[in-house]
């Protein structure tokens, strides 16, 4: 028997499993958080200055969220200019959901997810106050 034939059968083989190996890692879909993921993290500085002005608040925003609804509560909202709340959903960016931080008539707003399903999401609150812009950053599992 000739072990010099199976050894090039092997060689073969072993090639055409790398070639696949290397031809489905090339094809599979990265999701990242934004389409835009690095001209965001060249503005990180200016998100480390709003979270340091968010952390000298008296009072803070809370943020909960349970079954498809996220509610925000905070006692200053009368004093907000404007801002956006942002529910984004790292593993599917179809699911994200953006909304506008204006016409405040109380202290809580709760917000309905149209389309939701469960999982890990990272809900994104960034708002403008006297000039001065804040953000805060919670990550929940829904």
């Amino acid at each position: 028997m000739h072990f010099g034939k199976w050894i090039v059968v092997a060689f073969v083989l072993f090639a055409g499993f790398i070639a696949t190996l290397v031809t489905v890692c090339i094809r599979a879909d990265v999701n990242l958080v934004s389409k835009n993921y690095y001209q965001e993290e060249l503005k990180h500085q200016n998100k480390i200055d709003k979270v340091q002005h968010t952390a000298l608040l008296a009072a803070v925003p809370a943020l909960t969220a349970s079954e498809g609804k996220i509610l925000l509560q905070y006692a200053d909202f009368a004093k907000v200019d404007g801002g956006t709340l942002r529910v984004l959903r790292p593993s599917d960016p179809s699911l994200d959901h953006d909304f506008d931080l204006s016409d405040w008539n109380s202290e809580t707003r709760v917000y309905e997810l149209t389309n939701w399903s469960r999982g890990l999401y990272r809900i994104t609150l960034e708002w403008t106050m006297n000039g001065t812009e804040y953000y805060l950053e919670k990550t929940v599992v829904l």
